[in-house]
């Protein structure tokens, strides 16, 4: 029996570590600023792995130190990044191109709802914020399984043997620690997106970029890969914005145009090598003169 919980423990580790993997508690949050195509993939590859979860835990006996386990780490670190990527699509679908006051007023609004939703779970928050494990039987166990519960049935599988207490929300503190961070991120990328606007004046108005917006996106990720602005702390999307108003050009969609660079088969930084290619033929040159 022992060896059966130690194993049941394995396995719902091995379910959080893919979690994780599918994107970092420490990521960027530039890094899910993405196409809504991708943001949808992640949350059914999320979704695959609460399903695992529930069949895990409803189909076996386990211990209660294994059940704690499970419905205060593995279920609500899953079901929280579900439900935060909910929220980036539907801000996302909210924003107007162009409208930066609006765009605020919509990351205003949920910041908002955040803030009552924290105040009326304020107990529960500073229990989490604790680290305190006195209640974890309690909160976090099938015994104390509430009635009625009100949540998304169909994320959160309201069912005695996949429910308990808080988890639900514990779920969407997990959720809002995210989403605080993505509102803070799209508040930056706005203000840039305002100072730009402000300011007409451009450097050298005959400087005008002639060749295609992918090549520019190329040479955006090289020079964040490297670190090139701020020492390595500039965003993608804020090297992209400085070249398009420098080169009095517009690119788009900076992150689907980088997974489309990645997807090439034959050169994914075609516009880089021929960069390096054509000034090395060039001094080669210069050199017999």
């Amino acid at each position: 029996m022992i060896i059966n919980f130690i194993l049941m423990k394995y396995l719902f580790e091995k379910i959080a570590t893919k979690a994780e993997d599918v994107f970092a508690t420490d990521c960027n949050m530039w890094e899910l600023d993405q196409p809504i195509p991708e943001v949808r993939k992640r949350i059914r590859d999320l979704e695959q792995l609460l399903i695992e979860t529930r069949e895990l835990i409803s189909g076996s006996e386990v211990d209660t130190d294994t059940e704690i386990y499970c419905f205060k780490v593995v279920k609500p670190q899953i079901l929280g990044r579900i439900l935060f990527l909910k929220d980036v699509i539907y801000l996302k679908s909210e924003e107007m191109y162009g409208m930066i006051e609006f765009n605020k007023a919509t990351l205003n609004r949920r910041t908002k709802e955040i803030a009552e939703f924290i105040e009326k779970n304020r107990r529960l928050l500073r229990y989490s914020r604790s680290e305190d494990t006195q209640l974890d039987s309690h909160y976090f166990t099938r015994d104390y399984h509430r009635e009625n519960l009100k949540c998304d049935a169909y994320y959160c599988h309201c069912l005695p043997e996949f429910s308990t207490d808080v988890d639900m929300e514990w779920a969407q503190l997990i959720c809002y620690e995210f989403l605080g961070r993505f509102i803070a991120y799209r508040h930056q990328m706005l203000d840039i997106e305002a100072d730009t606007q402000i300011d007409t004046v451009r450097v050298g108005e005959n400087m005008t970029w002639t060749k295609n917006g992918t090549d520019i996106v190329e040479l955006a990720c090289a020079l964040h890969a490297v670190g090139a602005f701020n020492h390595g702390g500039a965003d993608l999307i804020e090297i992209v914005r400085l070249l398009e108003y420098s080169f009095n050009t517009k690119v788009g969609d900076c992150y689907k145009i980088y997974t489309y660079c990645r997807g090439r088969k034959k050169e994914r930084i075609a516009f880089l090598k021929l960069l390096a290619k054509t000034l090395t033929d060039k001094m080669d040159l210069d050199d017999k003169e």
